[in-house]
């Protein structure tokens, strides 16, 4: 148990670099092997991490460093660093300065997305396999409960996670007004649509707007930890996605 509380001990604002380096073999999402509820370890390329889960306690956010056998972790008031080994390709073993904790694979990028509803038309402009590594593991789609013509997909593993892309005819006018209140709350993603930007929206909230002709394409992501700043570029690639499809003729 004690071994076991250097992982659940980490949090980290969304001032976190990105820009650590993380060796490819690890990408993904691991699960801890112990005795106690669930909980997960998602590392991305950009060294950004998220443990979470039902054993894990909020706000488990930080940066890590791992490359020949070595890691380094930071987040806001914690540090820690050691060796760590990887057992084939889907045993982690990382060793840090409460002990050794084991890791198992449960989600790599362009592994199993999850299932998809065949009679949901809505998710037509983006695909399982593209929200999974948003939300960095399998994921279900269905249509929103709130909105029919809406999509939802939600995180199969913990249920913690989930994105929400809704369609709403543009107010060109509404929008030209925002947009000239710029605020530094406004993350600009350039290169999709004619115009987009993401907010943080309260909660567990991040959400990217994008103009395309005459309608608004909004995706809503939650995560916990809660999403910040640092998650914007891959929900850009999935509105780059999205906006491809569109430009194609893709239908809703």
């Amino acid at each position: 148990m004690r071994r076991t509380l250097l992982w659940i001990l980490i949090a980290c604002g969304s001032s976190c670099s990105a820009q650590a380096a993380v060796e490819s073999a690890l990408i993904g999402t691991w699960q801890l092997q112990w005795q106690g509820a669930p909980i997960y370890w998602a590392l991305r390329e950009d060294g950004v991490y998220r443990l979470y889960g039902l054993g894990a306690n909020p706000g488990q956010l930080g940066q890590l460093v791992a490359t020949g056998g070595r890691f380094s972790m930071q987040s806001f008031g914690f540090a820690d660093s050691g060796p760590y080994q990887l057992n084939g390709r889907d045993v982690w073993v990382v060793t840090g300065r409460l002990g050794p904790g084991t890791w198992k694979r449960v989600w790599t990028p362009g592994g199993a997305s999850g299932q998809a509803s065949t009679a949901n038309q809505a998710c037509s402009l983006v695909t399982a396999e593209e929200v999974a590594r948003v939300l960095r593991e399998p994921v279900v789609a269905a249509p929103d409960r709130r909105d029919a013509k809406a999509c939802e997909f939600t995180a199969a593993l913990s249920k913690f996670h989930s994105l929400v892309l809704n369609i709403y005819p543009s107010r060109r006018q509404a929008w030209d007004l925002t947009r000239s209140r710029r605020t530094p709350q406004m993350i600009e993603v350039p290169g999709v649509g004619e115009d987009a930007y993401a907010e943080l929206d309260g909660g567990d909230h991040l959400v990217l707007r994008v103009l395309k002709g005459g309608a608004e394409l909004r995706f809503t992501l939650t995560m916990k930890p809660a999403a910040t700043a640092a998650d914007t570029p891959l929900l850009g690639e999935l509105a780059h996605a999205a906006d491809r499809r569109l430009a194609a003729g893709v239908s809703r």
